[in-house]
């Protein structure tokens, strides 16, 4: 049968607008992350990383006679490409994709808040918590209200083991359990502080809930709110991405119609598959099944899958 991977590339315009004191290389190029995902009944694959080949998807190694889908054209926010093969799993094919340079690069890395402005939260952390009548973990409430941090920051500093945190609200941020400082996590993240529309790539309702996809530190998590509350609580566990390959393959497929035409094709495939170990004609030989599954390799070769419909903030917000 044919197995499909994915890799999705999300491309985000920086903002200058957000800190024009910032000359950083980091403000002044294109920020980028690259999501590859391979899920077979057995094995799941979920890597995150900064795109080592700028603007651009990884490109099979055609030794591997893996096919990849048609993309003409990259756009700002999320882009998806599908790499199939009729003789590896998808998580093997989702393994071949990954960049050795990949491996070196952070793929927490906020699209907002800088290091320079994490190393200032992390000071003020510090300097609570040395002082004696203060052993217990710092508010982030209080962090924030004082204007040296931002929940970015102290996400950003918890992805990066250097604090770990507690508290109503601590799923937001990894555990690291093994950092010395603390912060109680009191209080819960307005997306808007945090990130830019064009970093979530689909929103569905289902049973008075709202749900998103959306890119966050650098990986790709689902949230949910109940109807009239503010409050976005993630589903997908945020710290243990790797455990979550399968289940967001899962909502692109089931909530967004991206992957509709090329599941359309692979299906028609399986049901020919399923019918020719049932009958002796000429017609369901191995010879025939070979070159349908090559037809159907020629016409994974040239679809193109269809854009997500953008997100808006109004969208997020209608029924509040």
């Amino acid at each position: 049968m044919v197995s499909c991977a994915y890799a999705l590339l999300f491309i985000q315009i920086p903002d200058v607008k957000n800190d024009p004191r910032d000359k950083s290389r980091l403000t002044q190029i294109p920020l980028e992350r690259l999501l590859i995902l391979g899920s077979d009944q057995s094995k799941s694959f979920y890597g995150a990383y900064q795109n080592p080949t700028p603007g651009m998807f990884p490109v099979a190694n055609p030794q591997l006679h893996i096919t990849m889908t048609l993309n003409k054209t990259i756009y700002k926010g999320t882009n998806l490409r599908a790499y199939c093969s009729a003789s590896r799993s998808a998580f093997d094919i989702a393994k071949s994709l990954v960049h050795p340079e990949s491996m070196n690069t952070i793929s927490h890395q906020n699209f907002i808040s800088t290091r320079v402005k994490d190393q200032n939260c992390m000071k003020q952390i510090k300097q609570l918590s040395n002082q004696e009548h203060n052993s217990e973990p710092i508010s982030a409430a209080s962090l924030v209200s004082s204007g040296i941090c931002i929940n970015g920051n102290i996400i950003n500093l918890a992805y990066r083991s250097l604090i770990s945190v507690s508290g109503t609200f601590h799923q937001f941020a990894p555990s690291k359990p093994h950092a010395k400082k603390m912060v109680n996590m009191d209080q819960p993240i307005n997306f808007k502080d945090i990130a830019r529309i064009e970093q979530v790539y689909a929103m569905w309702t289902e049973s008075n809930t709202k749900y998103i996809l959306v890119w966050y530190f650098g990986y790709l998590h689902v949230f949910k709110r109940q109807f009239k509350s503010t409050v976005w609580l993630p589903v997908t566990k945020i710290g243990e991405e790797k455990k979550n390959g399968a289940i967001i393959e899962n909502y692109i497929r089931r909530y967004t119609n991206v992957l509709k035409k090329l599941d359309g094709h692979i299906g028609s495939l399986g049901f020919k598959y399923q019918f020719s170990k049932l009958c002796h004609g000429s017609g369901c030989n191995s010879d025939e099944m070979k070159k349908k599954i090559g037809d159907l390799m020629v016409q994974i070769g040239s679809t193109e899958l269809i854009r997500n419909v953008p997100v808006t903030w109004d969208a997020l917000d209608a029924d509040l």
